[in-house]
């Protein structure tokens, strides 16, 4: 009997031991949520393998890592998940977040009732605008990307830039709040960032209606004095 309740109990540590995650040393997980015109939590994997490849656990999915894949979204020292650039899953939708109208050099900037939004960005397809306020009419400073976006890394912010701009004219507004669930990740990474990005497409621009001229009076005619 106690031999048959050793051998099970190794069993059982052996199991265990199989099903635990050889995650990369130094891990870390930077995710960029999206919902409006893009539906999808993208994630990228950092970390230093262990021997050819290692794994870890991204919500209910075990992923393989390995080197990092030629990809246009593939950032500077990340790692490949399951054979691609990152790690998606499609998000919940949310109600519209924010409206935004171009009126020329200005924008118009609508929150939802109860947003909690912290910029906004906007592309005309051409090139990026960082829009001096989050509600009413706005100017805006010309800027790279979406550099400074909630929790992105300058590289990460600049591959969603590449991506999203040929789509424009579209707004970006970085929310302050996270509206879909965290992402369960084993082990623990050292490191684990997020920002949570509401995309505004096909924003209209104004027509911008020339000023009426102001009508003018003539003036009063004084007829010359009579000759005396």
């Amino acid at each position: 009997m106690k031999r048959t309740l050793l051998a099970a109990a190794l069993l059982g540590a052996g199991l265990l031991s199989a099903c635990s995650m050889t995650g990369p040393g130094n891990l870390k997980v930077h995710e960029a949520v999206l919902y409006g015109g893009a539906q999808e939590r993208v994630v990228w994997v950092y970390g230093t393998l262990q021997g050819s490849g290692s794994s870890v656990k991204l919500g209910s999915q075990t992923a393989d890592l390995r080197a990092q894949v030629q990809d246009p979204i593939a950032t500077p020292g990340s790692l490949s998940v399951n054979g691609k650039a990152t790690y998606r899953e499609a998000t919940t939708p949310i109600a519209a977040q924010v409206t935004v109208t171009r009126q020329g050099s200005a924008f118009n900037v609508t929150p939802a009732s109860g947003a909690q939004i912290s910029a906004v960005y906007y592309t005309d397809g051409q090139s990026w605008t960082r829009l001096n306020g989050t509600s009413g009419t706005v100017g805006g400073t010309r800027v790279d990307g979406l550099q400074g976006a909630g929790q992105l890394t300058d590289d990460e912010a600049r591959v969603l830039s590449d991506t999203l701009r040929p789509q424009g004219p579209l707004a970006v507004a970085v929310l302050a709040n996270q509206p879909a669930p965290a992402l369960a990740v084993e082990p623990a990474p050292t490191e684990h960032l997020r920002s949570d990005l509401y995309i505004l497409s096909s924003v209209p621009t104004a027509q911008i209606q020339p000023p009426r001229p102001t009508p003018v009076t003539p003036a009063p005619v004084t007829p010359p004095p009579e000759a005396t």
